[in-house]
């Protein structure tokens, strides 16, 4: 328990006034409390979890599908001996990658940073 001014010696006039705060005081001290950020970002956050997300989600899903069903066709024609055999799955392959880094995104913040540094940059 912290000793008040008086119970320490003080004189009477050195004690903090008892100070009733007005109902309308507290509100404006409530609604400045209340943080700005937030809720100016807030849409923006909606926006990106609400529509950007599933539609990313759903995108890696179509792929992986599709090279799921392309992948034993390939093998077919790669033992037969089809021109051309691999093609179609490499270019999932590169697609996959593409979504997957949210449209090499990641990669190109990856390779400024390497280079920065003074470090290799990551190969395609």
């Amino acid at each position: 328990m912290i000793p008040s001014p008086t119970s320490l010696g003080a004189p009477a006039s050195f004690a903090a006034p008892a100070a009733v705060a007005a109902p309308w005081q507290l509100q404006l001290l409530s609604m400045q409390l209340v943080p700005v950020a937030p809720l100016l970002l807030l849409p923006f956050i909606i926006v990106a979890f609400v529509v950007f997300a599933p539609l990313w989600g759903a995108t890696l899903l179509a792929i992986a599908l599709l090279r799921a069903i392309f992948w034993p066709i390939e093998r077919v024609l790669i033992a037969i001996g089809a021109p051309g055999a691999g093609e179609a799955n490499d270019a999932l392959v590169r697609a996959n990658r593409w979504v997957s880094t949210l449209g090499g995104l990641t990669e190109r913040y990856t390779a400024s940073r390497n280079e920065s540094r003074g470090g290799p940059t990551p190969g395609p």
